[in-house]
């Protein structure tokens, strides 16, 4: 039976007063049927949304002191969801159009092995890559409108999924240790809470009728360390996992066919140029 209760955990750490419109009115929506837990941080911390929060005791506005990073911001919301709620995982850097997070929550259900499932998207290429480029906003809430409707093998087993959209059975988060905060401010933690759901014997699939819009590094784009950081962070994975994700992790049975076929091919290429160099030579040589 498809639960009808999900914990919608949004990470907020842009100011609300420089968000638009769509965005505050799509989170309102999503708001009002589900129980939220939103994170703020330092000048998000809205008054307006504060006292909106405090006329709705669906939604519970924390208000962090300090930024407590991707890690630690989602974990100290989950502190607050209900038992018996799914936790979805949503970065403020997204438009959710019509019926995605149904579609999301009918793939958690497909069967007792899926422990947690994602979205396709705009940015980020992987078999979670959605390949469309509009002017506007709008035309990717109607393009996801278009797109998440019922689909023949919709859903693909994979790897690890993208933390900008992540829906996880409770029963499930609860086997975990949820985010962790070593890898704050960001980067690989997502790879990490997917290989916990995957130890504990659960399955990832990727929902393919359910498109988010992801703007994408919102929070990085004014840093300048994020080589350092992706370069810690991934040698804390692989010192945690003993191997590399972004080697292996990442790919799903779709993506190891077509990383064959281009190694295959590129072996060939590599093969034939030597042939042709050993052809020439003599022919240089006798000139």
């Amino acid at each position: 039976m498809l639960s009808l209760r999900t914990g919608l955990n949004i990470w907020m750490n842009k100011p609300i007063k420089f968000m638009k419109n769509l965005e505050i009115v799509c989170l309102i929506k999503m708001m009002t049927r589900h129980f939220c837990a939103m994170r703020m941080q330092n000048n998000c911390a809205m008054m307006v949304m504060a006292e909106w929060g405090a006329e709705h005791d669906e939604v519970l506005i924390i208000l962090n002191d300090e930024n407590l990073g991707f890690s630690g911001g989602n974990n100290a919301a989950c502190q607050y969801l209900p038992e018996d709620y799914d936790v979805f995982f949503l970065n403020n850097d997204t438009r959710v159009p019509a019926n995605a997070l149904f579609w999301l929550r009918m793939g958690l259900y497909d069967n007792e092995k899926i422990g947690a499932v994602g979205g396709i998207q705009n940015y980020f290429y992987n078999n979670k890559f959605e390949k469309v480029k509009y002017s506007v906003v709008e035309q990717y809430m109607e393009y996801g409108a278009r797109n998440n409707i019922p689909m023949k093998n919709a859903y693909e087993k994979t790897s690890k999924l993208c933390g900008f959209a992540l829906l996880v059975q409770r029963n499930v988060y609860d086997k975990t240790i949820g985010f962790d905060e070593r890898f704050n401010p960001g980067y690989f933690e997502d790879d990490d809470i997917s290989l916990q759901i995957r130890s504990q014997g659960y399955e990832l699939v990727v929902c393919h009728n359910c498109f988010i819009y992801h703007v994408g590094s919102q929070s990085f784009r004014l840093r300048n360390d994020l080589k350092e950081i992706c370069s810690k962070h991934r040698d804390l994975l692989v010192e945690k996992w003993g191997f590399d994700s972004a080697v292996y992790a990442c790919l799903s049975c779709s993506s190891w066919i077509s990383f064959a076929f281009f190694a295959i091919a590129a072996f060939i290429t590599t093969i034939s140029l030597k042939a042709a160099s050993n052809l020439s030579a003599p022919s240089l040589y006798l000139s």
